[in-house]
């Protein structure tokens, strides 16, 4: 739908996109070097850069050189002028001079230093005036001469003799063309020049360029302006509308650019680019951007932008950008408000209004008389083109009068929906009314009702006007339907939900109006009859994000303005999208703060207020701010209080110096550093680290040089990289080296401190070892004397003591095994007591008389009371046992507490390893009973069937 929708608008909008596409409004954006400051002659003859991006221009002084921060001037032998310059192969820097020719290498500190090829020549070739051009092929170095042309091959010099004398040459697709006095056009094949047919247009126009179109066709300029095409056999001229201005303007130079326009720079005119059809692109001179009217050189960097080497400076032309600056040299004053129409693009400043019409020749903006002052916002209603300004309303007609129709200050105009006689103003002290009558829009009165200042105002779906203040807040007025009275005014402010009174402002962007505020982006809810976050703009800006003026265009995209930044929110088809804000860092310190503004005039021309004039974007013109470009490390300086060693750029990156090592007392080291990027050189940023002493990154700084102290031995590198205004980051460029350690931290020295620590470790060991064996033998010998006298008493004793101890523990054993034996005899008497007893009594069962039965009785009892005294036999049995097998009872009892008593005592008998027929005695069991008994035992236990119970007991 939103494709559709987008198509169906291009259809609609296509008739005024096609007249509107003028080209590039304003002047490209320009940086001028003065010779005060780069330090040399005035004039720049030719231009060329090398493969790290320097940029190297042959200057009345010398070889002039620039890496983005720092110029150089190095001077030829004779210190004469150098006409031109190329980059040769292993590092050369090929140049051209007065009378002299040669080439540039770097030495050691980085310098360059100059060695002449044409002393090498023959006599009666050495004499020449000027080495104006320097080509390269693919094989050789040609020098051209007025005299003769020089090929430098395989280190050798060739000379090339024409038959008259020359006048300027070009390199052309690998060929040599030479103009000959008053013989045309030549070209050189080997070392001979074979005439060019037809050429003879030649002879009274001195060839100033030569560029190849395609189709073998040349485009040829000469320097009094004339153009013609070579198509390999016949001649033209060449019609272009810049076909007067060339011709008054002389042609000096011109070059073919990447995007097929050609740059001509001229001898009075300044600097045009024309497409290859001859229409004028752009115009460039001391009036409008650069600083000479005379171009001497032109050169287009890897970015695709322009030098300018001039008779008095150089300037550097940014036509790969996509961004313009109407400034001071075309519109005064600080711009507010911009409008197209048609052909016709008008521009409000602090000044007045100013028109510029791309139907005419004329490039200039034209003051509107009447209208300086404030200008605050140009509209067009109906046929009038209405400027809110600072004296009232004004109205600019067909006619171009300026008439002054409203009565207080205004601000802008809101044409109400389905009222197309009717417009509101908004002015200095609420709405104003006009009404379209006679073919113009007429003042009627101001609306009673709102005395607030309304700059910026919209409409909703309903009709309702929200305005909003930049301190107070939002309003929200409702009208009669004929517009003619204020009925109602709501007033919201940061109890309605905003975060606070200011910077509000109302945008109609995606079909709806969103109000931005200091902190996030509004919408109005209805139910609610308060503010809410926008969740969808939210998410796209960030959440806090402060918008100040938002525009969209008719492909959906949002351009922004930002306390922070400026950008472009896209969208692609299936709506999601996509913020780009580095491209517009471009326009950082250039938009005006005050009142932004935003005009997307067409699909290639959006404008921005700013500080000085306009800021012209161009989207159609795609910009790759991601080009890769080099940061470079141009100077290392070894320092120590004695001297100071110098390394330049070139032995860094040919690794020439890379990883050496430096005495000790050179461990401060500084290096110097550059980016070649040469667009807004001021927010160019490094950063470094070095590896060994640091363990991150440096912060993004502008400084273009670092310097390390007092470091200690070890291996560094260090590394730099550059951050170009874009936010794009170069290449890593490093550097390696070693601080060598002091002499006392030598391998060296520390081997001798480990040998002298040895020789005198060794030594005192030595010596404490023969002391002690000495003191050791001494009193060996005592300690044997002494000893031998000792031992015999010592011995006799020991036995004695051994003897004595032995015959204890074996009394003490015999004593506790009687007093066992007893114990275990005091038992089995028990036992066989109470057999007897219980025989006695089977007896006497036997017995018929009474009287014999109660004697028998009597006997037993008596029996029994003689043995009562024995009934602790068992307890002083288990005293004695425990004391013999260590607490056996003891430890039985405790491990094993539901054991009965009879249990433990058949472990105890089974300790004494005792027979189950003793046993059973000592129980008054019988041998099956004991058996029984020790089955049991084992269960509880938890003795396994084949360990044998008897052992177990014995060991536990």
């Amino acid at each position: 739908m939103r494709n559709t929708l987008t198509i169906f608008s291009l259809l609609i909008c296509w008739p005024l996109l096609s007249k509107a596409q003028i080209g590039r409004y304003g002047l490209p954006i320009i940086q001028n070097f003065s010779p005060q400051e780069y330090s040399a002659g005035i004039q720049n003859w030719d231009i060329a850069q090398d493969n790290q991006g320097i940029m190297y221009f042959s200057n009345n002084h010398g070889l002039l050189e620039y890496d983005g921060i720092n110029w150089n001037l190095y001077a030829v032998k004779n210190a004469t002028k150098v006409r031109s310059v190329i980059i040769g192969d292993e590092g050369r820097v090929y140049v051209g001079c007065q009378g002299d020719f040669g080439y540039f290498v770097r030495n050691q500190n980085g310098s360059l230093n100059y060695t002449s090829l044409a002393d090498s020549l023959p006599a009666r070739y050495r004499n020449f005036d000027e080495a104006w051009h320097i080509y390269k092929s693919a094989t050789a170095i040609y020098f051209c001469t007025f005299n003769n042309i020089y090929i430098y091959k395989q280190n050798k010099l060739i000379v090339a003799e024409p038959k008259s004398t020359l006048e300027m040459s070009f390199l052309v697709n690998g060929n040599l063309y030479v103009q000959g006095w008053n013989s045309g056009l030549m070209l050189m094949e080997n070392t001979s020049f074979q005439k060019i047919t037809h050429s003879e247009v030649f002879n009274k126009h001195k060839i100033a360029a030569i560029i190849p179109l395609g189709n073998r066709q040349l485009w040829i300029a000469t320097q009094d302006g004339e153009v013609f095409l070579y198509d390999t056999s016949t001649f033209s001229r060449w019609n272009s509308e810049a076909r007067d201005l060339l011709k008054s303007g002389l042609i000096n130079c011109a070059i073919l650019l990447a995007n097929g326009q050609l740059a001509i720079g001229t001898q009075n005119n300044g600097l045009f680019i024309l497409s290859l059809e001859g229409k004028i692109i752009r115009h460039l001179n001391k009036e409008r951007g650069m600083s000479s009217r005379t171009i001497l050189s032109l050169y287009q960097d890897v970015h695709e932008n322009l030098w300018a080497g001039l008779n008095n400076g150089i300037s550097y032309i940014e036509l790969s950008s996509p961004f313009n600056i109407i400034n001071e040299q075309l519109v005064p004053g600080t711009g507010y408000t911009s409008f197209l129409d048609n052909s016709k693009l008008y521009l409000g400043t602090n000044n007045g209004v100013f028109l510029f019409d791309s139907d005419k020749r004329d490039s200039n903006f034209k003051e509107i008389p009447n209208t300086a002052g404030q200008v605050y916002s140009i509209s067009k209603a109906n046929d009038e083109i209405l400027i809110g300004h600072n004296q009232g309303t004004m109205a600019f007609n067909a006619q171009k009068k300026t008439d002054l129709r409203g009565k207080i200050g205004s601000w802008m105009f809101l044409k109400p929906k389905n009222l197309p006689n009717l417009l509101l103003e908004g002015n200095y002290f609420g709405l104003a009314l006009y009404k379209w009558k006679s073919n113009k829009w007429e003042y009627q009165y101001q609306l009673d009702g709102l005395s607030e200042s309304s700059r910026v105002m919209e409409q909703d779906q309903k009709g309702n006007i929200w305005m909003t203040h930049g301190y107070k807040g939002v309003y929200r007025i409702r009208l009669s339907n004929e517009l003619d009275s204020i009925q109602h005014v709501r007033y919201y402010n940061s109890n309605d939900g905003f975060p606070s009174n200011l910077l509000i402002n109302v945008f109609r962007v995606r079909n709806r109006l969103v109000f931005a505020s200091q902190n996030g982006i509004y919408t109005y809810n209805e139910k609610r009859d308060s503010f809410i976050p926008d969740k969808e703009f939210n998410e796209i800006f960030g959440p806090g994000n402060s918008i100040r003026m938002m525009k969209e265009d008719i492909f959906g995209n949002i351009y922004f303005i930002s306390e922070t930044n400026a950008g472009v929110v896209k969208f692609n088809n299936l709506g999601e999208h996509n913020i780009e804000t580095n491209l517009f860092n471009k326009t950082k310190g250039l938009l005006n703060d005050d009142l932004p503004h935003i005009a997307v005039l067409d699909h290639q021309n959006i404008i921005f207020g700013a500080k000085e004039g306009f800021v012209h974007y161009n989207p159609l013109i795609k910009k790759d701010f991601n080009q890769p470009f080099f940061s470079i490390i141009r100077k290392i300086e070894i320092n120590s209080k004695k001297h100071t060693d110098t390394f330049g750029d070139s032995y860094v990156r040919n690794s020439m110096i890379g990883n050496q090592t430096f005495p000790y007392e050179q461990n401060s080291v500084r290096f110097s550093y550059a980016a070649s990027f040469y667009e807004d050189p001021d927010y160019l940023e490094f950063r470094y680290m070095l590896e060994g002493f640091d363990e991150n990154w440096s912060d993004w700084s502008l400084g273009a040089s670092k310097e390390y102290t007092n470091l200690r031995e070890g291996g560094y590198e260090f590394k730099l990289q550059a951050r170009n205004i874009y936010g794009t980051i170069s290449n890593t460029s490093t550097f390696g080296f070693e601080i060598a350690p002091p002499w006392f931290r030598t391998k060296w020295a520390y081997f001798g401190y480990f040998a002298l620590a040895f020789v005198i470790l060794f030594s005192a060991l030595t010596f404490q070892n023969q002391k002690y064996k000495k003191d050791k033998k001494l009193m060996t010998m005592k300690q044997e004397r002494e000893l031998s006298a000792k031992n015999t008493v010592i011995d006799a004793s020991n036995d004695q003591i051994a003897k004595l101890k032995t015959e204890k523990l074996k009394a003490e054993v015999e004593h506790k095994n009687k007093e066992l034996a007893t114990s275990a005899m005091l038992l089995i008497n028990k036992n066989e007591f109470i057999s007897e007893i219980k025989n006695s009594l089977n007896a006497v069962l036997k017995k018929k008389s009474i009287p014999e039965r109660s004697k028998e009785l009597s006997k037993i009892i008596k029996n029994i009371d003689k043995n009562k005294t024995k009934d602790n036999d068992w307890e002083h049995f288990e005293f004695h046992f425990d004391r013999v097998h260590g607490d056996f009872s003891e430890r039985l009892k405790t491990e094993f507490p539901n054991l009965s008593p009879q249990e433990r005592r058949l472990s105890a008998y089974l300790r004494m390893n005792l027979s189950s027929k003793e046993i059973a005695n000592l129980l008054n069991i019988s041998v099956r009973g004991v058996e029984i008994s020790r089955y049991r035992l084992r269960k509880k236990l938890g003795i396994a069937r084949e360990v044998n119970l008897a052992e177990y007991i014995l060991n536990y």
